[in-house]
């Protein structure tokens, strides 16, 4: 019998195969029908996929423009915007609800704030550092769908200029700067507002884009010292451990990231210069570090937020290269397959050679199971 071994597909049983080699009295033909998909073997490529890429559209408008707002997603289409940057460099203490194409403020915050991160678990949004006028916050603070800010804890030093991505249970800050030096720390946030230093990256990093994909948090780029980085590094919750895996086409500062699949997507910042922003949009594959193109911004954007929130990406305000703070919330959808080829395309293993036996390829695959056509002769199964 063969057994064809497909990752998209509900396991098959080692003893369904048992059952069809006790049925007859013949051993199963390796004559297939017409219909038979061909032979291949395990080694054979994936078949080839469209690589990703965002296809962006103007939806709405902020009610007023931000750069630097910390953004969460709420519900299936919407998201909470907070804090951030006005026109003139002033921070705003507005907490924004975007539903749909429409936003309206729901809230206030307790201090007016811009460079804070936020992020969701479960029901919860957390609204985390942040700053004001050459000072760092260290508050931890829940944010309600209506706007209603609760205290909840405290950074273990403050920051701003942090970015902040929730995994599992908990919610991982990356960097910052706590108002005299940047920080090369790890912070993981609880739902409850407790949080602890749980790793340290190889230098400071201020203003890195940051998103959870494939069991990690991926840090892209970011400002070391006064200059951009080109640097990519992945953080495993589970060893604490944090390792260079690949580099960006160019260094980039001030950009959003977002997971889409298991890629994480850069999308715009700038370089080193504060009128170089990038209309680029990057996935990067958060185990071998390999960075693709995914497509541009309708314009050069840097200091954008981006939250994915249901089947498409919200991107919002953000600066552009003559220096205007914008109002426009733009919606992107995914084109292309975001799962790695090599874990989502369907291959070929004939495994079971004698009823009853499985190979130890197949054991802990999903496995669809098919017999070949009956000889003519051959007592039904």
């Amino acid at each position: 019998m063969r057994v064809r071994v497909w990752t998209t597909l509900l396991p098959a049983l080692a003893a369904f195969s048992a059952g069809c080699g006790g049925g007859s009295s013949h051993p199963a033909s390796s004559t297939s029908s017409a219909r038979t998909p061909p032979r291949t073997s395990a080694t054979d490529p994936p078949r080839p996929r469209r690589p990703l890429a965002l296809r962006f559209e103007r939806v709405g408008r902020l009610p007023i423009p931000l750069q630097l707002p910390a953004v969460a997603p709420l519900g299936t289409d919407g998201a909470l915007v907070m804090g951030g940057l006005d026109q003139v460099d002033g921070s705003s203490s507005a907490i924004l609800r975007v539903s749909g194409s429409a936003a309206r403020q729901a809230g206030d915050l307790s201090t007016a704030l811009h460079d804070a991160a936020a992020a969701t678990i479960g029901s919860r949004t957390l609204f985390i550092g942040g700053g004001n006028g050459g000072s760092s916050s260290s508050a931890i603070n829940l944010i309600s769908p209506g706007g209603v800010t609760t205290h909840l804890g405290s950074l273990p030093v403050a920051a701003s200029d942090v970015a902040a991505a929730a995994l599992g249970d908990a919610i991982y800050v990356v960097g910052g700067y706590d108002g005299a030096k940047p920080l090369d720390t790890i912070v993981r946030v609880t739902p409850a507002g407790r949080a602890r230093v749980v790793a340290h990256m190889p230098r400071p990093l201020r203003y890195a884009a940051v998103a959870a994909a494939a069991g990690g948090i991926v840090i892209a780029g970011g400002t070391v010292g006064t200059n951009a980085t080109d640097t990519v590094l992945r953080f495993d919750p589970t060893t604490r451990k944090v390792k260079r895996i690949g580099r960006l086409p160019a260094p980039v500062t001030h950009a959003a990231a977002v997971a889409i699949g298991d890629k994480a997507v850069v999308i715009g910042g700038r370089g080193s210069d504060v009128d170089s922003q990038r209309a680029t949009v990057l996935a990067v594959n958060p185990v071998t570090g390999r960075v693709r193109r995914a497509g541009h911004l309708p314009m050069p954007l840097s200091d954008v937020s981006a939250v994915a929130s249901g089947s498409r990406v919200l991107m919002l305000g953000g600066r552009d290269a003559q220096g205007h703070v914008r109002d426009e919330i733009w919606s992107a959808r995914a084109v292309g397959a975001p799962a790695d080829t090599a874990s989502a395309a369907a291959r070929d293993i004939y495994a079971a050679d004698r009823p009853g036996h499985v190979a130890a390829a197949a054991r802990h695959a999903r496995a669809y199971v098919y017999v070949p056509t009956r000889p003519v002769g051959e007592r039904p199964l």
